[in-house]
């Protein structure tokens, strides 16, 4: 009789499901990468605005030069 009654029990569960409440997040299980996240507090400047100008210099003449050649290429 208990296991008929268990059977009803399981088979009206499998029917209607309940609603899984999602666990708490603990400190100790979050992801590992949330402590090695960049240190924002302060600014390394690797070039210097000299560096960086001559940069731009020298990727607005490339583009130029591409844009020549593309255009030279369509004329033909």
């Amino acid at each position: 009789m208990l296991s008929l009654i268990l059977l009803e029990q399981a088979m009206f569960f499998l029917h209607h499901p309940q609603p899984v409440r999602p666990r708490k997040a603990v400190p100790e299980l979050q992801v590992s990468s949330q402590a090695q996240v960049a240190d924002t507090k302060t600014i390394v400047v690797k070039h210097s605005a000299k560096d960086l100008q001559n940069l731009q210099t020298h990727v607005k003449d490339n583009v130029a030069v591409k844009l020549a050649v593309k255009s030279a290429g369509k004329n033909k």
